[in-house]
């Protein structure tokens, strides 16, 4: 609707939907430089009930629009039979064909080729010049009323009452912009709109006239036809539309009407075009504040659910720092969004035998928490039993069937044992790993294992065992962290990688705290408190 080529998507589960000038985009609109390679994408959610599409901007450069409101970038709103989508110069209405509203409410537009195009002109609206006195405090009261609405269907209501106080048209309906059929629904009329008898079809080329932006007049009747009843029983003198504009897009229309055999006289007052312009104003400005209150609720309901899903997330970490018996520990993990797929944990077997764990589930948000939560839940159990090689296998065993498509875990396992003072590991596809020496030199922990965890049901996991250095800390971190990059950079420097985590803990040499040292200047490398993806990162040490 109002965009240079008409696009009609139909969202069907599991999507992702993506949107922007790129030829491989499930939506591409190209030839615009408003729109972004990257813009926006349609998500969908089965975890909620019944399934739910949210719309994210995916930090475009001019970004997106729900209901006249710039989402941020990065951040998932949920999206609602009747939501506008604004990605200039295109508009997007989301349509539910299976609502019993809209089912119901509808009326279907005239195609001018086949009734004759109408006769009509655009009202050059001067409002406060000309209207009384009295008329003035009517839009008055009108505002006061539609201030007081507290959903779209009270506001419609409310306009549709104002206007046939104040108009002299008989016959008002509030309607929906047009849709990809060409129909719009009926949000509230009042008179004969919907009659017992008849359903009303306005012509087409009125509404998309209005939709330039101005009022339209129309006084022909050869400009309606009717089903299940004739013109002369309707006799249709005066036709106005009055888009309800938010910004540059059309919302609805507020559109009136007289007819000769209404028991009422006709008298329509010459101001009568001036006041249901204004009326338009002022509740386009009012849907745009609903509008805006609702996409505020719904993105804090959304929050509020990752919240609560983030604070259970969180309960699955360990401490954050703990002893047992000559084995020592400090572990962090930060999400890159509200809720992570990374996780790390450390499970004592018994008095001189401890398993450290770190893994990165691929995505994220949502999706990649879930898998996460149900890794770490598995592998804590097979853990227990002190073979890292039999638990990760048994691991893969259990996730391949269960993952997501293209979804799968890099993990790195250790059993730690002061007795032999050895580290027995699996390298599940992760790689960053390393044992510091005292000689401010480092030995690789990543020889042992395999593909990640979920893509080969068939993998067997062998794992390495290396001796514990005196005084040496293992050091193991996801790809968070080595990937994080320096916007300021233009070449490999650009990356963390291991050597920035190398270097970290030759600066932080004695430091009691040196994970939070790490991330001190991981931050400091991305310039910003928010990093790119999920980090974590855990130190070992003994004595």
């Amino acid at each position: 609707m109002g965009s240079p080529t008409e696009i009609a998507l139909d969202l069907v589960p599991p999507g992702p939907y993506t949107i922007g000038r790129r030829t491989t985009h499930a939506v591409c609109l190209g030839g615009e430089d408003l729109v972004s390679r990257d813009h926006a994408a349609i998500l969908h959610r089965s975890d909620r009930e019944g399934g739910t599409w949210f719309l994210v901007d995916t930090f475009s450069k001019h970004g997106t629009r729900l209901n006249g409101s710039t989402v941020p970038g990065g951040q998932e709103y949920p999206l609602r039979p009747g939501d506008l989508i604004d990605i200039a110069p295109w508009t997007f209405r989301v349509i539910d064909p299976e609502s019993e509203t809209q089912r119901t409410s509808r009326v279907a537009t005239i195609d001018e080729d086949t009734h004759g195009a109408p006769s009509m002109e655009t009202i050059d609206v001067g409002l406060s010049r000309e209207m009384a006195r009295e008329r003035l405090s009517l839009m008055l009261r009108c505002a006061e009323s539609i201030h007081k609405s507290t959903d779209l269907r009270m506001l419609a209501e409310t306009i549709a009452e104002a206007a046939l106080s104040g108009t002299g048209f008989q016959n008002i309906a509030v309607l929906s912009p047009l849709d990809k059929s060409d129909d719009v629904e009926v949000i509230a009329y009042r008179g004969a709109i919907l009659g017992r008898n008849a359903t009303l079809s306005i012509s087409r080329s009125l509404l998309v006239k209005a939709a330039e932006g101005q009022p339209v007049r129309v006084a022909e009747a050869s400009d309606f036809i009717v089903t299940g009843a004739s013109i002369a029983d309707l006799g249709i003198l005066q036709a106005l539309c009055v888009p309800l504009m938010l910004g540059k897009t059309v919302a609805g229309f507020l559109y009136l009407d007289n007819r000769l055999d209404q028991s009422r006289p006709v008298r329509v007052p010459p101001d009568a075009a001036e006041f249901a312009a204004g009326l338009g104003r002022l509740a386009a400005l009012a849907m745009a504040n609903l509008m805006r209150r609702d996409l505020e609720l719904r993105h804090a309901r959304v929050q509020a659910d990752l919240e609560a899903a983030a604070e259970a997330q969180r309960w699955v970490f360990p401490s954050r720092q703990g002893v047992f018996g000559r084995l020592s520990y400090v572990g962090e993990s930060r999400p890159g969004q509200l809720l992570g797929g990374d996780f790390f944990d450390v499970i004592q077997l018994d008095g001189h035998r401890v398993a450290v764990a770190v893994a990165d589930v691929s995505g994220k948000g949502i999706p990649a928490s879930v898998l996460m939560t149900e890794t770490q839940g598995f592998l804590h159990a097979a853990l227990l039993q002190g073979d890292p090689g039999r638990a990760v296998t048994e691991l893969n065993r259990f996730v391949h069937p269960r993952r997501p498509a293209n979804r799968f875990v890099t993990l790195w396992v250790g059993v730690f044992d002061t007795n032999a003072n050895t580290v027995t590991y699996v390298n599940a596809g992760h790689g960053n790993a390393i044992m510091a020496l005292p000689d401010r030199t480092f030995r690789a922990l990543d020889t042992g294992g395999g593909w990640p965890v979920g893509v080969a049901l068939d993998t067997i996991y062998t794992a390495e065992t290396t001796r514990l250095e005196p005084g040496g800390r293992a050091v193991i971190v996801s790809d968070g962290v080595t990937d994080q990059r320096n916007p300021a950079a233009t070449d490999q420097s650009s990356f963390f990688g291991m050597s920035g985590v190398r270097r970290s803990l030759i600066d932080s040499q004695g430091q009691p705290d040196q994970i939070a040292a790490l991330f001190t200047g991981l931050i400091g490398h991305a310039g910003s408190q928010r990093l790119a993806d999920d980090a974590t990162a855990i130190i070992v040490w003994w004595d």
